[in-house]
């Protein structure tokens, strides 16, 4: 708010009004010019709430309105006179015009002191028809704080093409003149503006300030997909008109606005995956309008739907191809990233299992974690300290039985071993037990420092740093590895913080994600048919982030353990539906989810072109890829490209691979 000395504002009553002039110094690099004209004031039509002294409204436009070459569609509107575009608040004096302190792109129609009593009122309206419409902000019968008994009248009138008017009503001394004002207008960055009047004694009823950007116009339209023939937001469209640039960006209606040269506008239209198009809305009067519509292009590159199989001898090489299709409406392309695949090809760009079995119709009870080791699926079994070898499919191998004193529960792969949390006190930490699950080996891995309760409700582990994240009901420990001279060492704790809050979810199971984040699959505890889910936690603030998946049996308590495999998808493990007292009935569940950031790995095996051909629309082109079967011995292995698109509807598809190595000669590459 700004407050003057009693003195000040009695000298300003003494002074008198002189003619109109043109405007004070200013500063204007983006083309704004003001001038006097004759007034023609109107009122506006509905009172707002505004009162008092201090107060202020973000109200929607009526429509649209350009100014500095943004388009705006709602605006701060301040008791002190004066509306802003992007921001609130006002500042102490002195306040100088442009300066990057706020207010900003803002309207200064009598920037003072002011106070809207019970004889006063913020007006708004409008008049004409479009596209010749206008915005009216009055300030009525409103007095000067600094002045008793003072009223006035200002308002501005802001064109649907871009012109500003300023008028004035009721100015009978220098304070309601201006003595104390400011009246201009400034761009959002506090760059540009254009000051008519800064504390000068100079309004009048009898002239009017308009401000325009000369031979401009206003080009409206809509964006659609050429795709779908639906509306397009996000796409941006500019222009150069006199040295300056103007910007613009669709509305979820696919609509947008934009200032442009009255004469011959030329409009760029682009977007990350679309054509970059040029409009060209055709010549118009100085503040006309122009419409302009665009179906944006794109591509839509869509990806094969079997599995690229190649076979090949040990020591020998071959190619094979997959197809990719571009059903969209401009050229297409991509840039390929190798995933390794494990026990089953990834499919990047998609979502939902690649896999899912019952383990109790393979004969497998009180199973609680799952992972994926050396091309077997692992189940943990604590009840029976037992692992349970499956394929892929949920057949079972064989069993390992552990010494009664092991007790498995979510287990995270470390190299070549299996690792759990074995037991956790308060005084003497967590121990975590490894093993070699094809012999039984069991080791103590490390032990954490005391007062780390944890791994019960979770763990995994980061190669990267050799770090282990422990989960204990909701607190996230995370502590070093063995390779570390303070292996054991607490590294940060936190507690989750669910982004989708509902206190009825309990995490289970723990395994890395991308950005060494955590997928933690949490166990629902509500019984109106809930499920549990798979959610990313970021383990040092322990925010939730994306929700991956669904518990595949709805019940509440039933969420189990999880576990990445070699291309970041994971394993996870869910029990029947819980009976309470009694015994769980029906099938568990265990199942691989595609997560949508896979592991990307240099397989030195898998070659693929480094700049592929674009493909156009309507055509199909190929992915070639060359397998050297160097150094691998008989068996199969499984991969996939991710391919990173220039199609907005397809961002990523995948090239499933696999690879079967013989010891007999080679066949064709084929579509299973």
């Amino acid at each position: 708010m700004r407050h003057l000395p009693a003195a000040t504002a009695l000298a300003l009553v003494a002074f008198a009004a002189p003619a109109i002039a043109a405007p004070a110094t200013g500063t204007e690099t983006y083309g704004y010019t003001a001038t006097a004209v004759a007034p023609s004031y109107v009122e506006g039509t509905t009172k707002t709430t505004l009162k008092g002294d201090f107060d202020a409204r973000v109200l929607q436009l009526p429509f649209p309105l350009t100014f500095y070459g943004t388009t705006y569609r709602d605006a701060v509107h301040e008791v002190d006179g004066y509306l802003s575009f992007i921001n609130d608040g006002d500042v102490q004096p002195p306040k100088r015009i442009p300066a990057p302190n706020r207010p900003n792109a803002a309207v200064y129609a009598f920037w003072d002191d002011l106070v809207v009593d019970d004889q006063a009122g913020v007006w708004t309206g409008t008049d004409g028809v479009a596209p010749n419409r206008r915005y009216i902000v009055e300030w009525r019968d409103v007095t000067l704080k600094s002045v008793p008994g003072s009223r006035l009248s200002a308002e501005l009138v802001f064109g649907e093409n871009g012109v500003i008017l300023l008028q004035y009503r009721g100015l009978d001394q220098a304070a309601e003149r201006g003595a104390t004002a400011l009246v201009g207008i400034e761009n959002a960055g506090g760059t540009s503006a254009v000051v008519w009047s800064d504390n000068e004694n100079k309004l009048s009823d009898t002239a009017a300030v308009r401000l325009h950007v000369p031979g401009t116009a206003i080009a409206r339209g809509v964006i659609t997909n050429a795709n779908t023939g639906k509306p397009q937001s996000d796409i941006v469209l500019s222009t150069t008109t006199g040295g300056r640039t103007a910007t613009a960006t669709s509305n979820y209606e696919g609509r947008y606005q934009l200032e442009v040269a009255a004469t011959d506008p030329r409009v760029t239209v682009s977007a990350p995956g679309y054509a970059t198009e040029v409009l060209t809305p055709g010549s118009t009067s100085e503040h006309g309008a122009v419409t302009a519509d665009l179906a944006i292009r794109s591509p839509i590159l869509e990806p094969p739907a079997g599995t690229l199989e190649i076979t090949v001898p040990a020591g020998g090489r071959a190619t094979g191809s997959a197809s990719v299709r571009n059903t969209g409406t401009s050229a297409g392309t991509w840039s390929a990233r190798e995933v390794d695949g494990g026990s089953t090809p990834p499919r990047p760009g998609t979502s939902g299992t690649l896999r899912s079995w019952d383990p109790r119709a393979a004969g497998v009870e009180g199973g609680s974690g799952v992972a994926e080791l050396g091309g077997d699926v692992w189940i943990t079994v604590p009840s029976a300290h037992q692992l349970v070898r499956l394929t892929p499919d949920g057949v079972v191998r064989d069993r390992t039985t552990l010494p009664d004193t092991e007790n498995p529960a979510d287990p995270a792969v470390v190299g070549d071993k299996l690792c759990y949390v074995n037991e956790s006190t308060f005084d003497g930490g967590a121990v975590i037990h490894c093993v070699r699950p094809n012999t039984g080996e069991v080791s103590t891995h490390l032990t954490t420092v005391p007062h780390v309760v944890g791994g019960r409700s979770g763990l995994a582990h980061n190669p990267r740093t050799d770090v282990f994240h422990l989960i204990d009901n909701r607190t996230v420990w995370t502590v070093k590895g063995a390779s570390h001279a303070d292996a054991g060492a607490l590294v940060s704790s936190c507690d989750i913080r669910f982004s989708r809050w509902d206190p009825n979810y309990y995490p289970a199971g723990a395994a890395l994600g991308p950005h060494d984040h955590l997928w933690v699959y949490e166990a629902t505890g509500n019984y109106n048919d809930r499920r549990g889910r798979i959610e990313l936690i970021n383990p040092t603030s322990c925010q939730a982030g994306d929700v991956l998946g669904w518990a595949p049996i709805a019940s509440p308590y039933n969420a189990g353990g999880i576990e990445a495999d070699a291309s970041g998808n994971v394993w996870v493990y869910t029990h029947p539906r819980y009976a309470g007292p009694f015994p769980s009935q029906g099938p568990a569940n265990v199942s691989l989810f595609q997560t949508p950031s896979p592991v990307h790995t240099d397989l030195p095996w898998l070659t693929t072109p480094a700049s592929p051909a674009a493909i156009p629309p309507g055509t199909t082109g190929q992915v070639h890829v060359t397998v050297d079967a160097t150094g691998l011995r008989p068996g199969v292995y499984n991969a996939a490209l991710d391919l990173l698109t220039t199609g907005p509807r397809t961002p990523v598809i995948g090239v499933p691979i696999r690879l079967t190595v013989t010891e007999a000669a080679t066949t064709p590459a084929r579509w299973r």
